[in-house]
């Protein structure tokens, strides 16, 4: 009999949906959607454990679940607990890019961006070129050169697509962190769409900044040059931040998992009559936003349960992208957090820094009437 032991990735990051909840690695690209009753199990392979203890523990009917975990990749053998595989690994599949190519309003905002700046004969990077879409866009533009960077799998993929679009002598995909790419010359202008739910949760921006030193003229463009963070008071009854854990009909007892979603952002799609009045956290720059450190005073005029946060991306003059409730449906939708404000006015002290365990999430610390840390991922 095998004794062969297994524990929990450590980055683990959960996010609450509707119907379910998406649990990931962001560093070694791997994730499923579940129930939450798996979290539990989660957290039993905290530490090491055989299938055997988990067998003891569970009972041999549970046995698929534990399956399930260790095909996914989150439940590994305990040597292999801190090897970090490419971050990039996680946009390899078909099935996240199929959802971003379905998202017309993200790419017409952008394809309307790229048409108004590029110029003819300019040199342009797509920065985390994914399927190459904006690479496409750029070369139809007019750019005489385009550098597709990306360091996922899919950068195998992007020279069928310019060859089927006939970009071949234009576009040049190189595999590898667009961060760390040096080109032999200098861009007339950067394309990026490597953003989270709150703009700065895929821990994109300090790659950014270096793929500009390294790679942008004196005077070059990047697209977006800026971005606007927003919140706004959910002023309707939302039944999927605690309640899956907390008002169950199978009595199962889960108020561990029910205070962890209390510090964790959940995906929504919410419309312009279930919020209240928006507040404007403020705009900042793409390229000074690397080591991001934001303070903000906000005040917040409606009691509520949870906030709705959503941004803008500054794309080109006169061309925004926005994920704002009631606006055309993007793939990112709106990220909630909970937040319980019982008074009319709630003056709040924002600060907005990257997580420590996970740079590729964000710690939002509240301060004021409420104190409280939530993280968005």
């Amino acid at each position: 009999m095998s004794h062969k032991k297994y524990i929990k990735l450590n980055d683990l990051v959960t996010t609450f949906e509707n119907d379910g909840v998406f649990i990931r690695s962001n560093t070694n690209g791997v994730g499923i959607k579940t129930e939450p009753m798996i979290m539990t199990i989660l957290a039993f392979f905290a530490t090491p454990k055989s299938k055997e203890d988990f067998e003891t523990e569970y009972g041999t009917e549970a046995s698929p679940l534990m399956n399930e975990l260790i095909e996914s990749g989150l439940l590994v053998e305990e040597n292999l607990q801190n090897e970090t595989p490419a971050f990039f690994g996680f946009f390899s599949g078909l099935d996240v890019h199929r959802r971003m190519l379905a998202d017309r309003e993200r790419l017409s905002k952008y394809r309307e961006a790229i048409f108004k700046t590029v110029k003819q004969g300019d040199i342009v990077v797509d920065a985390g070129a994914g399927t190459g879409i904006l690479s496409i866009y750029s070369a139809q533009a007019g750019a005489s050169k385009v550098y597709a960077l990306d360091n996922s799998e899919m950068s195998s993929f992007i020279p069928r697509l310019v060859a089927e679009n006939g970009y071949e002598d234009i576009i040049e995909v190189i595999h590898g962190d667009f961060g760390d790419v040096v080109l032999p010359e200098k861009a007339d202008l950067i394309v990026t769409e490597t953003f989270g739910f709150w703009v700065i949760d895929e821990g994109a921006l300090p790659d950014l900044k270096k793929c500009a030193e390294n790679n942008l003229k004196e005077g070059g463009v990047i697209i977006p040059n800026k971005f606007s963070l927003y919140l706004a008071p959910v002023v309707k009854e939302l039944d999927n931040l605690t309640s899956v854990f907390r008002d169950r009909h199978d009595k199962v007892k889960m108020e561990c998992l029910a205070q962890e979603a209390e510090i964790q952002s959940s995906v929504n799609k919410l419309e312009s009559v279930d919020i209240g009045k928006e507040i404007k956290v403020g705009t900042y720059n793409i390229l000074n936003s690397e080591d991001l450190i934001i303070e903000s005073e906000v005040t917040v005029e409606e009691p509520c349960e949870a906030l709705c946060a959503y941004f803008t991306l500054h794309l080109a003059e006169g061309t925004d992208l926005s994920n704002a409730p009631g606006l055309p449906t993007t793939s990112w939708k709106q990220a909630t957090l909970p937040l319980q404000l019982k008074s009319s006015t709630n003056k709040l002290h924002l600060t907005i820094t990257h997580a420590p365990e996970n740079k590729r999430a964000i710690s939002l610390d509240i301060t004021g009437d409420v104190q409280k840390n939530v993280r968005i991922s």
